[in-house]
This record gives structure tokens, sequence and C-alpha cells, in this order.
């Protein structure tokens, strides 16, 4: 059986991605016989490093971490693992604390650093090996293997390490200073294996405080009961202790510290000296305030004691640094004070008049002390309001045109937001000290919210397609933040080609003189104000100087329809409708382009949307003759009507002219019977298809013009002339001629 498990592991052990039907082959012999619980024959092998001893340090000290290491496969189907130590202070070391996983690394030897050791006593070890690319392959090495084995899937370790305490600082002493005996003592001491010291001071008493293993102090913290912490680590081994109260005992214990662990701590202690004459110890030695403007700060504090014999008599002498003054106020002026007694001197802050920024003072405290004089300096920020979150400003969705949305967060000190509009992006800044409301303006820039409210609000009564702008200040007692900008341009009234499908123009051929009915889909009001609309025709893109036909509305509809003013030239035209809302909002809403769906209506007349118009269809059939019962002085004229495109036949006017063809009539000219027109004489206007022209002279040639008239807009001439026979023989007919031109 045991040579089978060898045989298994070294296959496994050499097993790779080209070779899984030999390692299935030996697992399927050796099924049931592997001792090391429920794994797969598949899962990697590990052991002692080079099969010896388990790799770990040979000493453990609180507060330590340590190199662990052993030996397991590359690779698993070509994928290689990373490793990572895991310590408990039991054996099932899955819950324990772990140190950082390595890269995937090409190596059988794995090391890795384990996390800090907390406690003394024993602990147990473990490497956790992930084959991540190979599907989270997991495997423990937690056991003693002094040979190839399989990994274990439960990390229950058999890995030990003794963690030992730390021993304390040797040969301990303090001493009066040498330097200074009445403020000073001399500590010295002796490391204990090369472990940084942590030294607790204590005025007056024995040391009774006791450290928090695992826990960072830091130098000169107050731990409460005049016990401070001297040294949070010192890697030396003396120190002098300055700054002491003469005459005064303190205890001082010394701890070896590593990585924020201590040992027990050893004690010991020293008096200083009295001090002869008065001196001053005071604190804290910086009083710094911090503000929002239009808030006065709490007052503060600070202490002076006479640590030196005799009376003291001091006092306290304010000075300001560059900036403003008069901000600063110190309670206590003269005094005096016997041995050891101290006394607390209020310190005020006055921040009305001050703006944002950092202001310094220094008060001296001058007397007979033998220390020298003592300052305290003051610090002092002033800080306007954090702005409020400008959540959005967006159109409204029922009256985009018209409304704006604002939302907004206010700072985190919760202070009353103040919203200012304005036409461009130039804001006068609030009055210090003033509290505005929303009747008021600033610069001339209307305020449009004051309050504490969070709810968004509706800014109404606004111009469409206009950009405003917006700044939400925070105010605090009449003090503004620096004031958060945003901008929000209103939305155009919208148009479309009618239902969204083709441009709504004329269907039937559009001839000179005529006027026709154009449509479009508009908004029907804008905030109640209904459209009235109207068709404006030009024969360049630029509608403004155009043609418009009259007004209909105001009516609440959508779709708008109109007739146009008459084409009067041929050719193509440009077309748009023109919407007017009102007051308000005017009349620069135009349909001037191909919409499909819904769009911005344009606020200049420049037209995309054409329409091509004809001439007018010349009189067809046209001819002249000589009347047979009075050839001398009558032509008999005859034509055939030309049609309009809708119901009837155009009107057709005769114009005649002897000697020679007249010219053509002024269009947009309404002539009538008798009038003289291109030189000639209108004869006939009418519906009709035939005309006798009388009272001709005899053996004239007469020159006839036939024109189809559209509301005094005429199609090019149909010509046809005719001779009148002579008075002295008999009548010989000369013919028709037809002429078109």
């Amino acid at each position: 059986m045991r040579r089978i498990l060898t045989l298994v592991a070294s296959l496994a052990r050499f097993r790779t991605a080209a070779s899984p039907m030999l390692l299935l082959g030996v697992l399927f012999l050796g099924q049931g016989l592997l001792a090391n619980n429920a794994h797969a024959w598949s899962w990697p092998s590990c052991r002692n490093y080079n099969g010896s001893s388990p790799e770990q340090p040979s000493t453990i000290y609180l507060g330590d971490t340590g190199t662990f290491g052993c030996d397991s496969w590359g690779t698993v189907d070509g994928h290689w693992g990373k490793h990572q130590v895991f310590i408990d202070q039991d054996n099932l070391i899955a819950d324990g604390s772990s140190g950082s996983w390595s890269s995937h690394d090409n190596a059988d030897h794995n090391q890795g650093t384990s996390p800090q050791f907390t406690a003394v006593g024993t602990w147990y070890w473990g490497m956790k090996v992930e084959y991540t690319d190979a599907g989270g392959t997991t495997g423990w090495y937690c056991r003693d293997n002094s040979s190839w084995d399989s990994m274990y899937g439960t990390p229950d370790s058999d890995l030990t390490i003794t963690v030992s305490a730390l021993g304390d600082p040797t040969s301990a002493s303090a001493s009066t200073g040498a330097g200074t005996p009445t403020t000073e003592i001399d500590l010295s001491w002796g490391q204990w294996s090369s472990r940084n010291v942590m030294i607790i001071r204590r005025k007056g008493s024995a040391v009774a405080f006791t450290p928090v293993q695992g826990t960072l102090y830091s130098d000169g913290q107050d731990l409460g009961s005049d016990t401070i912490v001297l040294k949070r680590s010192q890697g030396g081994v003396a120190l002098t202790d300055t700054g002491l109260e003469s005459d005064t005992t303190y205890h001082y214990k010394f701890y070896s510290e590593n990585f924020n662990y201590f040992s027990v701590g050893t004690t010991t202690s020293a008096t200083t000296d009295a001090a002869p004459q008065p001196a001053v110890t005071h604190g804290p030695a910086t009083l710094t305030y911090e503000v929002i403007r239009g808030a006065l700060p709490p007052t503060q504090s600070f202490a002076v004691t006479n640590s030196g014999g005799g009376i003291l008599a001091y006092t306290n002498t304010l000075s300001y640094g560059a900036g403003a003054t008069g901000w600063l106020t110190v309670s206590r002026d003269d005094s005096t004070l016997a041995t050891s007694l101290s006394e607390s001197t209020v310190v005020s802050v006055v921040t009305s008049n001050l703006t944002q920024g950092i202001y310094y003072a220094t008060n001296t405290i001058t007397g007979n002390q033998a220390n020298g004089t003592k300052t305290v300096a003051v610090q002092l920020t002033v800080n306007d309001p954090d702005d409020p979150t400008v959540s959005s400003g967006a159109v409204d969705v029922t009256h985009p045109a018209t409304r704006i949305d604002l939302s907004w967060a206010k700072n985190g000190s919760g202070h009353d937001v103040m919203i200012v509009r304005s036409d461009d992006a130039s804001f006068t800044a609030p009055s210090d000290g003033v509290v505005y409301n929303d009747t008021q303006s600033i610069g001339g820039d209307p305020v449009i919210f004051k309050g504490s409210a969070t709810t968004p609000i509706e800014n109404t009564g606004l111009l469409e397609g206009t950009m405003y702008y917006y700044k939400f200040y925070s105010e605090h007692y009449g003090y503004y933040s620096a004031g958060a900008v945003t901008n929000v341009t209103t939305g155009i009234a919208q148009t479309r080609n009618t239902s969204g499908t083709d441009v709504e123009d004329p269907s039937v051929t559009v001839y000179l003189g005529d006027t026709h009915v154009f449509g479009c889909d508009s908004w029907a009001s804008l905030d109640g104000a209904f459209g009235k609309w109207r068709v404006v025709i030009d024969q360049d893109a630029d509608l403004s100087d155009g043609s418009a036909g009259s007004y209909i509305g105001h009516l609440e509809v959508e779709h708008k329809t109109n007739t146009s003013a008459r084409f009067t030239d041929t050719g193509t035209w440009y077309w748009g409708m023109q919407v007017e809302y009102g007051g308000t909002h005017g009349d620069a809403h135009w349909y001037v382009s191909d919409n499909g769906s819904w769009g911005d209506m344009a606020t200049t007349p420049t037209s995309s949307l054409t329409v091509d118009v004809q001439a007018l269809p010349l009189v067809t059939g046209q001819s002249a003759t000589t009347n047979t019962v009075n050839p001398t002085n009558e032509v008999d004229l005859a034509w055939t009507p030309t049609a309009t495109p809708t119901t009837g036949n155009y009107q057709v006017m005769i114009v005649r002219k002897a000697g020679s063809a007249p010219s053509a009539p002024a269009q947009g000219t309404t002539y009538s019977v008798n009038d003289s027109c291109g030189g000639g004489t209108v004869i006939y206007k009418g519906f009709a298809s035939s005309f006798t022209d009388t009272s001709l002279s005899a053996g004239t040639a007469y020159h006839y013009a036939f024109y189809s008239e559209n509301f005094s807009y005429y199609a090019a001439s149909a010509a046809a002339s005719e001779t009148t026979a002579g008075s002295g023989g008999p009548f010989v007919p000369t013919g028709t001629i037809f002429k078109f031109q």
C-alpha cells in the first residue's frame, strides 16, 4: 500500500498538462488508498521545505511577524500557484489572520510573511496555495509532511510555533537632571534584545497605567491623572526629560516596545530640585480656532502656573500678525501667583468684521519669572460656508419653454440656501450681514428662493430659448458661501410635418397667380398662450421680407393650415409657417424645414421648403377670319378655353393691334375691355370660345394676342392675325394665319 501511495505522489508531483491520462490511470489503480481525507488524487502535493523540518522562525516574540515556507507543486494544468501565510491561536486556521498573497510565481519553494503575532503562547500556522486560473483550486500546507503528500482541503493545522513575551528594558534609572536640575530628569536604561523602549511618566505618583497591546501611542499623549506618554518608541539608551516642575517627583515606567506591543514594564523615579525663584509654566502654548463666518467660536483658555519659588507677578500682552486687529480678547491683564498655583485666562474671538482667511495673534506672558517670557500663539481660521450641492437644473417637463426646475442639497452644516437668477454669467456678491428674501434682488438679479427647505422649485415666467444662470449660496446669519453656478436654456416651441409624415404643401400644380393651402403641426400653447399662424412665401430663402397671408387664431389646435399670398412669378418659391404666441413669447416661431418628427421651431425665417410655380397654360385653337357677311370691317375670332387644375376654365383676354403684334400685358395689372394694353386695345375678356371683332377699317392687317388670365396674371401670348377686305373690289379670302409667341 505505501509503495502505491509513493508512486501516486511521485507521478502527481511531475504531472504536466500533456500527461493527464497517465495520472488518471494511476488514480484509478490507487483509488481509495489515499490517506489524506477526501481530496481527489488530482490535487497538488506539498511537503516541508526540501523534505526536512517545517520552515519557520526559530524564535518569535509578541508583536513580531515571521517568514514561513514549504514546497508545493509549481503548476496545476500549467497555472502557477500564489501563496499566503495563515496564523491562528487554534488549529482551524482558516478564520485566523493572513499575510499578503504572493503573485502566481514559478517556484516549488514558497515563502510568505505572516501577520503580526498579537498574543503570547502557542500559535498554529499554515500556507494557503491557490491556483486561481485553474478554476479556484485551493490547497493547504498545514501538516508536518517530510515527504510529498496531497495538500489539505480543510486547514486543520498541526504546525505550531511558540510566541514569547517581551522582556523589560534592563538597568532603568532616573536622576535629577545634570544640566537643569529644577526642570529636568536624566533617564537611562539598557535595551532588551535590541527592542525600542516606550516611556510613560506620571507626576507625583507611581505610574498606574498599563498600555493596551497593539495600540499606537503618540509622544506627549495625555493619559489622564498627570500621566503622559513621554516617548512612544525610543531607540537609544538615554533621554533627558525637560520642562518639568521644580521640586517635583516624577515616576517613569519603561516598556520594551515591538511594533506597538509591550513588555510588562519596569519602574523608576526621580525628583527635580526646588526652584528658588518664580517660574512660569503655561499651556497650552497654542490656541486654534476655526469658525464659519457669522458664528462665534467657543471660548478657550490657557493656564499659567508658578512653577518656581516665591510670588509670580505677570502681565498678558496681545500683539497681532499681519491683517485685521481687535478680534481677540484676553480676560486677564495683571495677576500674581504663589508658588505652585495656577490660574486660567479666558480667550474669546469676535469674527463679525473678518473675511475668509487665517489670522494670527500672540499673547506674551511677561513678569518676574526666572525662566523668561512665555507666549501663547493664537490662530483663527475663518471660513465661508460651504456651497450647497446643485443636484440638477433642467427645463420643466410640462412647460419646457417657460419653466426651469431646480433642486439642490444643503451643505454638511445644513445652512439655508439662497438662489439668485441672472440673464448672464455675472453675479453681484451678497452683502455681508444682510439676510435676503425672495422679493429682493442683488445687483439687479432676482432672488428666486431663500429658505431652509430642500424641496425642488419650479422657476416660472421665463422666456423660451433663453439661457438662464443660477447661483446657489449657503447662508449663515447673513454670511454667504462663494456660490455654485449652473445654467439651463429653456426650450423652443416644437413643430413637425403634419402627423410626422411628408411636408404639407400643394398636391396640385401651382400656376402663376394662384394661392395655395399649406400646413404643419405645432404646439397649441405656451403657458396657456395659444398660437395664431400664417403662411409666408418668398422667392429667396429669407422669408423676413416675403409675402404673408392673413393670420388665423389664436386657436388651441395642433394642426395648422392657412392660405398663402398670391404667387406673382414663375419658378422656385420658398415658404414657411409663422406662429405667434402673444406678447410674452412673440412671433419668432417658424416652421421652415422638413421636420418628420417634433423639433425646435426656428427663430429666424430661413426656409428650405420650396414649391415650383408654373407659367399659365397657353390658349389653344385660336383663329382670326374675316366675317363672311361684312368682310371689310369685321373679323371672327375663335379659340379653345384652357381648363384650370381644379374646376372651370381660365378667363381669356384678347388684345388687338393694327399693323403689328401687341407686347405682353403687365403681370398683376387688371385690364378691362377698351383698355390699352401692350400698344393695343383689350377687345374681349371672358369665358366664351368665340368673339366677332367689329368696327374695323377696310383693307387693314390686324394682330390678335390671346392670353389665359388668372387673377390678373397672364400666360404667354397665343397669336392670330387677319386683314379685312378692301372697300373697292370683291372680297378675296386670304386664309387664317396662326402665330404662337
